[in-house]
Order: C-alpha cells, then structure tokens, then sequence
C-alpha cells in the first residue's frame, strides 16, 4: 500500500487548489486507470483534520484539475463524497498507523537519504509549515525538496519501476 499525506491547511487549500489537485492526480491516476493499492490524506493542520481519499474506492478524480478542486472544496463544505473520509486525528497519530519506509519532503529543511522503493511506502510532504521539518527529519528518509503537485508523480514513478532515489 502507497500513503501519499500532504500537511496542508484550509487557507492553502482555498488558495491553491490547484497544487492539491496534481498532489491527489499524481498519486491516484496512472495511465489509463486509477491506483487502487494508495491512499491519498490532506492533513488540515489548521483544525486537526484529515481528508483521506482511497484508490479503490473514490471516484471523480479525472485527470483535470477543476474536477478534483470542486470535489475538495465541496469536502470542505461538508458534502460527503464515495471513497472519501473526513476525520479528526493529529498527525502523531497518522505517523505512527501508515506501513513501510516514511519518506520526507521537508519544506526549507535538508533531510538527505538513499531508498530503493518499492510498492510499499509512505510519502509525507509538508506544505504547512517549515516548524514541523525538523520533526519530520527525525521520523523518516529525507528527499530533496520537491514541489507538493511533482512529489507524488515521481514518488510513484520511482516506486513502480523500484528506482533508488537519492
């Protein structure tokens, strides 16, 4: 199983949805098909929230990002949608429930490692705020910074071909 969690807030959300959108694409769309084996979480850490969409089981992410946008922000209004959950957690809470490698994007921090990945892994990307950097460091591998909508396309690229990412 593939965890993609991007560390985020409502006020980014709102702002650039667009970003979002790619970050969920990248991670569930491949070629002609939607991923079943990952699960997307956007942490809302401005309220302790997380919205998490399942492979399998979501439907509305098309390759474009107007659809994706609209389905967030109807989320956010509290509209339920198919293969979506909205829940309370902390992100304490998450670090410690998702399998396999914890890799890192950090926001301004350096947190270099190597991996070989493959179809099990978890890819947490901070977004939020560069205080949680040095936390997130200390939890998993450290990548170099890549942008949020970029991380999960190659994260998964390097997974599905079990490339070593240094």
């Amino acid at each position: 199983m593939r965890n993609f969690i991007l560390l985020t807030s409502i006020n980014k959300v709102m702002k650039e949805p667009g970003i979002h959108s790619r970050f969920i694409q990248g991670a569930i769309l491949a070629s002609h098909e939607s991923r079943r084996d990952v699960n997307v979480y956007l942490f809302l850490l401005d309220i302790d929230k997380y919205i998490l969409m399942r492979g399998a089981s979501v439907r509305g992410v098309l390759p474009d990002e107007s659809s994706v946008s609209s389905m967030m922000k109807s989320l956010l209004m509290g509209k339920k949608h198919r293969g979506v959950i909205i829940g309370d957690a902390e992100l304490s809470h998450i670090l410690r429930e998702v399998g396999g490698p914890l890799l890192v994007i950090p926001l301004i921090l350096e947190c270099r490692s190597s991996i070989r990945l493959g179809n099990n892994l978890s890819l947490i990307v901070n977004y939020y705020s560069s205080e949680l950097d040095e936390l997130l460091c200390s939890r998993g591998l450290g990548l170099p910074h890549l942008p949020p909508d970029q991380a999960s396309i190659i994260i998964n690229y390097a997974a599905d071909n079990e490339l070593i990412i240094k």
